[in-house]
């Protein structure tokens, strides 16, 4: 099998050789002869013939080649509990649990008589619930980002973002903005 694909490659390049010496013009050679463009000595050759061999020797020991026999092949083992749950593949499931999340983007720019004023925005939330051995996990996400560009060229920024944990014993938090625009 690995002979005929040798020989099919050994005639893909004597097919692309011969095309592409067909296709590519000989003008653009140093070959030219004044200001005609054409060829001085005609085209160089009339055809491309490879000539090439090749030999596959098969091992002396025969066992030395890897087959297909039981000693070499393996065996994937899976270990955890028999009833595998969606979330955690490995331990046993307590409940369910849902999650979600959503991105959004939008942009405009308008020409006024004053210049050109635009502005874009995107945000993105997330959120999430599951109920296990300890209780009710939850968390939700959200941040988001708004940049102006003024008539007068100045570019205001502003982003921002809040996010909030809970569980049976903690909870936690977090808020942030920022904005960063012209100077006075």
């Amino acid at each position: 099998m690995k002979h005929l694909s040798v020989i099919f490659a050994m005639w893909v390049l004597v097919l692309a050789v011969i095309g592409l010496s067909n296709c590519a013009p000989l003008e653009s050679t140093s070959l030219t002869s004044g200001s005609s463009g054409k060829s001085a000595f005609g085209q160089p050759f009339d055809e491309i013939v490879v000539e090439s061999t090749l030999n596959v020797k098969r091992k002396v020991n025969g066992r030395q080649s890897r087959g297909s026999q039981p000693s070499s092949l393996r065996v994937k083992r899976q270990n955890g509990f028999p009833f595998p749950s969606f979330q955690f593949p490995k331990f046993q499931t307590f409940g369910g649990s849902a999650a979600d999340a959503s991105a959004q983007a939008q942009s405009h720019e308008a020409d006024s008589p004053f210049g050109k004023f635009g502005a874009s925005a995107a945000g993105g939330q997330s959120q999430s619930l599951a109920f296990g051995p300890n209780g009710p996990v939850g968390s939700a996400s959200f941040s988001g980002s708004q940049q102006y560009k003024l008539p007068n060229g100045q570019t205001l920024n502003i982003a921002f973002g809040n996010s909030v944990g809970a569980s049976n014993s903690n909870n936690a938090g977090g808020a942030t903005i920022a904005v960063n625009g012209p100077s006075r």
